[in-house]
């Protein structure tokens, strides 16, 4: 069975989870099958159809996305050279793999509708693997709006309503949330589906990692607290830092302290902020996974940082920006937003600390959530593959 997974390829580690999670789901319910997993970069759109060069110059591929995006109808076509097979059009599925398909930012103007895969996958490949009779499974699917958003970015933009029901909703022949906000906005838009914790959550399951004992605690930095902090007047990027600065300054007189980076501009900003502690970033996923299961416990920034922990049964609080946040509340650990003027490093302390206290009793929580989690991926699954689940 070959399934066609589109995500990212070792740029974002959140999406490396997902699909870690996606993979071992499948495996498990297809476990006398033989399966072959494609998966291709979102990122660089024209390897839907084999078309690698635009992929291998990150500037060349900025410019080209550039243009698509200012003229999609002229541009998307000149770049495709003609090309019309998919390297999805021999597969059995067609996997839409996390990633907060829905997203708006009022005050730049940008959408779902500008993202760079959108034209290639949503209006292109999408429909054209449909009518060659390959379902399109759109799991794990999230929003990014401001924090605290009930959707109404979303419902105030016509055509990217337009966009989400007739693209996206309706060429998903089966549509899992990570998040009830997610849930929430596609109800109203005509397309109802379930929520269902992140597959992020059996990332470490995948990878084969498990839990060791704790040697230090884990600090996932960002600047302002998350992604697009600019998005957000209420959020200062100096009341992040300055909470966490006396967060880290308790919890140094107690426990050796390590910064676990995703990028290098976040190692840059940690150095810069906190040069007395070492920072880490890590290429492959499963040797992060292996550094990662040595932690007594986190303070993230990232929800995935969160997830990837949950999944080997570490508790974690999170401090975010944005409505992602609304993922980890599936698996019941706290979260703060950082623009919040009353986040204090005091509270912060006293919560970890209850959460290191109780590690024990989340870890075997974590064990009972991925229990009732994967049962109910695998009715999702059933609702197209009914008689072809392998026990």
């Amino acid at each position: 069975m070959k399934i066609g997974i589109l995500t990212t390829l070792n740029i974002n580690r959140g999406d490396d989870f997902i699909k870690e999670g996606i993979i071992y789901l499948f495996k498990n319910y297809f476990k006398r099958e033989k399966l072959e997993f494609i998966i291709i970069n979102k990122h660089n759109p024209y390897s839907l159809f084999g078309i690698e060069m635009y992929g291998k110059n990150k500037f060349i591929r900025k410019v080209v996305n550039k243009l698509v995006k200012i003229k999609p109808e002229v541009f998307y076509k000149l770049f495709k050279l003609g090309k019309v097979e998919s390297v999805f059009d021999d597969c059995n599925l067609m996997i839409q793999s996390g990633a907060p398909v829905i997203w708006a930012n009022e005050e730049t103007g940008n959408n779902s509708l500008k993202s760079d895969w959108t034209y290639a996958f949503w209006k292109d490949v999408a429909p054209r693997v449909r009518k060659l009779g390959i379902p399109i499974f759109n799991l794990s699917i999230g929003s990014c709006l401001k924090y605290g958003s009930k959707g109404e970015e979303v419902y105030k933009n016509e055509k990217l309503i337009e966009f989400i029901k007739k693209d996206i909703l309706e060429n998903s022949d089966v549509i899992t949330f990570r998040d009830d906000l997610t849930k929430d906005i596609s109800k109203n838009l005509g397309k109802e589906g379930e929520s269902i914790v992140c597959s992020s959550i059996f990332s470490s399951d995948n990878l084969g990692v498990k839990k060791k004992e704790g040697e230090y605690i884990i600090i996932n930095y960002m600047e302002g607290g998350g992604h697009f902090h600019s998005w957000d007047k209420r959020i200062y990027i100096d009341l992040w830092d300055s909470v966490l600065k006396n967060l880290i300054k308790k919890l140094s007189k107690e426990y050796e302290i390590k910064f676990l980076c995703h990028s290098q501009k976040e190692v840059k900003e940690a150095k810069e902020m906190f040069p007395e502690y070492k920072s880490y970033i890590f290429k492959d996923t499963k040797e992060q996974m292996e550094f990662m299961s040595k932690t007594i416990a986190c303070v993230n920034n990232r929800v995935h940082a969160t997830m990837g922990f949950a999944s080997l049964g570490i508790p974690s609080i999170t401090i975010t920006t944005d409505s992602r946040v609304g993922l980890i509340d599936k698996i019941g650990l706290p979260t703060y937003f950082s623009g919040d003027r009353n986040l204090s490093s005091d509270e912060l302390y006293l919560v970890l600390k209850e959460l290191i206290k109780n590690k024990e009793k989340f870890g075997k929580g974590i064990k009972e959530i991925k229990k009732i989690t994967k049962e109910e991926y695998f009715n999702e699954f059933s609702k197209y593959y009914k008689n072809e689940r392998n026990n």
